[in-house]
């Protein structure tokens, strides 16, 4: 009897920590979206990066007497925009794997791909056709914590530790879009 009892009571401490590691993944992802596409409508409303100018140029291609503005909303905003994690390549231990870099631990975390299609609208006669505009987005999270105490630290694994000494700062991530690539 208690034996099965203790089998219950694990299983249902290990089933708890799978669901707070998922939850947490999924809190995490969704900031790393949310910050993918607030960089992607900086891209894209910029006529001068690459993707802004194929967006200008499709726009001014489509300006008609049916669509005054183009086929594309101006500016491109979220709701413009489908979102979709197509890949995701989950860090565990981004520490493990971390280098001290100029007075930092500093390693790289969950690469993601993401599809994301840009709606469009155009006036055709008496009807309307929307369609999209798919782009591929790679992204790869990088995350550091300053070292305040170096004679403490010999490796950057310690990071996951206590800090008895103080001897790290926080933790900064950043999401870095390293491709965009428009697909027909």
């Amino acid at each position: 009897m208690k034996t099965m009892m203790k089998t219950v009571i694990l299983a249902i401490f290990v089933l708890l920590n799978v669901e707070a590691a998922q939850a947490q993944e999924f809190s995490t992802n969704l900031n790393t979206t949310k910050s993918v596409i607030k960089q992607f409508l900086k891209q894209v409303n910029d006529p001068k990066t690459k993707v802004g100018h194929l967006i200008a140029s499709t726009r001014a291609k489509s300006v008609d007497g049916r669509n005054h503005n183009g086929i594309i909303a101006k500016p491109v905003t979220a709701k413009d925009l489908q979102v979709v994690i197509s890949s995701h390549e989950d860090m565990r231990n981004v520490w493990r794997y971390a280098d001290i870099q100029d007075g930092y631990c500093a390693g790289d975390g969950d690469s993601i791909v993401y599809e994301i299609f840009l709606s469009t609208s155009q006036s055709i006669n008496s009807a309307t056709a929307n369609e999209t505009m798919r782009f591929i987005v790679k992204v790869q999270e990088q995350i550091r914590v300053k070292i305040l105490k170096p004679e403490y630290v010999a490796y950057c694994e310690k990071v996951i530790g206590p800090n008895e000494h103080e001897e790290f700062g926080d933790i900064e991530h950043r999401v870095v879009l390293e491709s965009i690539a428009y697909k027909r």
